[in-house]
């Protein structure tokens, strides 16, 4: 299946076109930048400036052991900051893997969520760590656990491209069926993001290939509308098929 434009245009028009589109998408990428601010390399989309509001969240920020030890005894270890981040949330979005452990070890709740119903987990399944990961999963984080929006750990692991993340997610019981507010799965986030390696790996999960969001879309046409012919090859290898004309121009 060929996506590409059929018409090609006159060379003039072409360019003119393609150096307003780019204009665009610079002025574009400028304001997201603005919008979002990243701390550290990170985005409002997967993380959040920590508010600490402890000294126990403080030392999760910080990594420093010495000044956690210290920290436990005067308590606070499950109290969240005005951003709803309890200190294990902290310090796993810091990735300091030893405050995680000593955090478990002292008993914290692993499942406690934050105002937009993401936990710990979910937090970490966005990293490329699978240690992090696995230490959650030890200590009882609900593989299954959903966001407000009902994104899971699986979900995440799928739209960032982390295979052994994603590993040890099923390992532990997570479902590869579960579907978000979209009615969109797993397989659906790697399309959207373009991890295509993940894609025959998710295939064996038994995702039904041409499901539909509630949009009325599939992950072909999520590809085509990317314009990933890669992906849209490798999904028609498995049986995809493009939904309906009825179906939604805006996957």
């Amino acid at each position: 299946m060929d996506i590409t434009h059929s018409h090609p245009q006159p060379a003039g028009q072409l360019r003119s076109l393609l150096e307003w589109s780019f204009a665009l998408l610079a002025a574009l990428l400028v304001a997201l930048l603005l919008i979002v601010r990243p701390w550290g390399g990170k985005t409002l989309e997967t993380s959040f400036q920590p508010v600490v509001s402890s000294p126990v969240a403080e030392a999760a920020m910080t990594g420093d052991l010495a000044a956690l030890e210290r920290a436990i005894p005067v308590g606070g270890l499950d109290m969240p900051g005005a951003d709803g981040l309890t200190p294990l949330m902290v310090a796993v979005q810091e990735g300091h893997l030893p405050v995680v452990d000593r955090l478990l070890a002292a008993g914290v709740a692993v499942n406690h969520r934050n105002q937009w119903g993401q936990s710990a987990l979910i937090l970490a399944a966005q990293w490329d760590n699978p240690e992090l990961v696995t230490r959650l999963l030890t200590a009882g984080a609900d593989p299954n656990a959903r966001t407000d929006k009902g994104r899971t750990a699986l979900m995440r692991a799928a739209q960032y491209g982390h295979a052994e993340v994603l590993e040890r997610l099923l390992a532990a019981g997570a479902d590869p069926q579960a579907v978000d507010h979209r009615g969109e799965d797993a397989l659906f986030y790697a399309v959207r993001h373009g991890q295509t390696a993940l894609l025959p790996r998710l295939l064996t999960l038994g995702l039904e290939v041409n499901r539909v969001n509630l949009k009325g879309a599939n992950p072909l046409q999520v590809a085509v509308t990317r314009g990933d012919q890669t992906t849209a090859d490798l999904l028609i290898a498995h049986g995809a098929t493009l939904p309906e004309e009825s179906s939604a121009s805006q996957p």
